[in-house]
């Protein structure tokens, strides 16, 4: 941006990304290379903003105050995508052979400790998000409150028509400022829990994963438990092998028997 636009910026009114008026530009800091460093606002009543290039953007020829928090978020996502590559890089030099396993141990513990960092980051900006929505909800309801004043002063005739019009009017376009503020930090916030979810779910997929063996000891011991049949079976022809004569009680009493092994053979087998 040229020192003239700079220029003819002066005394202008400046918005935020919403759309809220802020106030008027007094002044411009540029640094030594005429790259712009900050601006300063007149916020009325004496107030002065200072506001960083890096919560500036211009667009059709106006500067736009950016939020602190849709900045921080951008900022997260473009380092921690950064991040995910670079360790995925690792994990596949590793498994192509490219780096030793001390060379990989070394640079993961550096990416583990980014990630817990930009994890710590991400949950003190959900903190200051619902903060900020605190305050949304809490101008939202003066809003209210004051739009019900002036509803009533009108309709008692204390208030004329065009100054009830003009009055709705600016205290709608509030609303829906605050509207939209709002509706972008929810999207933020469901994707920080969502990303927390994940995670869970992960955590929780890799501990059943390490129970697998006691299932297979279990499938061992019910295997084994499956044998007992045929070894009673064979104890069974042993012993009506040694008596050559055989009653008539005997008969009875050996089919019972019959009766309760192939009962016992179908249940092994189910």
């Amino acid at each position: 941006m040229r020192s003239e636009t700079f220029k003819s910026l002066v005394s202008k009114p400046v918005h935020d990304f919403y759309g809220r008026e802020l106030g008027k530009i007094i002044g411009i800091y540029v640094d030594n290379l005429g790259q712009l460093k900050s601006v300063g606002v007149d916020e009325g009543h004496g107030n002065l903003k200072e506001y960083s290039s890096t919560n500036i953007v211009f667009e059709e020829g106006s500067l736009v105050i950016v939020p602190k928090w849709r900045v921080e978020i951008e900022k997260f996502k473009k380092e921690n995508e950064i991040a995910q590559k670079r360790s995925k890089a690792l994990d596949e030099l590793l498994d192509d052979g490219e780096i030793d396993q001390e060379v990989y141990d070394n640079l993961g513990k550096q990416y583990n400790l980014q990630s817990d960092n930009f994890k710590q980051s991400y949950d003190d900006l959900s903190d200051s998000l619902k903060t900020r929505l605190d305050e949304l909800d809490s101008r939202q309801s003066q809003l209210n409150t004051f739009i019900a004043n002036i509803k009533i002063q009108h309709k008692t005739g204390e208030i004329d028509s065009d100054t009830y019009d003009t009055t709705i009017d600016h205290i709608t376009s509030m609303q829906k400022s605050d509207e939209s503020e709002r509706n972008d930090i929810m999207g933020v916030i469901k994707s920080v829990e969502a990303n927390d979810q994940s995670t869970s779910e992960d955590s929780d997929m890799t501990a059943d994963s390490t129970e697998s063996p006691d299932m297979n000891e279990d499938s061992d011991m019910t295997a084994d438990s499956t044998e007992s049949p045929d070894m009673n079976e064979n104890s069974n022809e042993n012993e009506s092998m040694e008596e050559p004569v055989v009653k008539t009680s005997d008969v009875v009493e050996s089919s019972d028997d019959t009766d309760q092994y192939n009962n016992q053979e179908q249940i092994s087998n189910y």
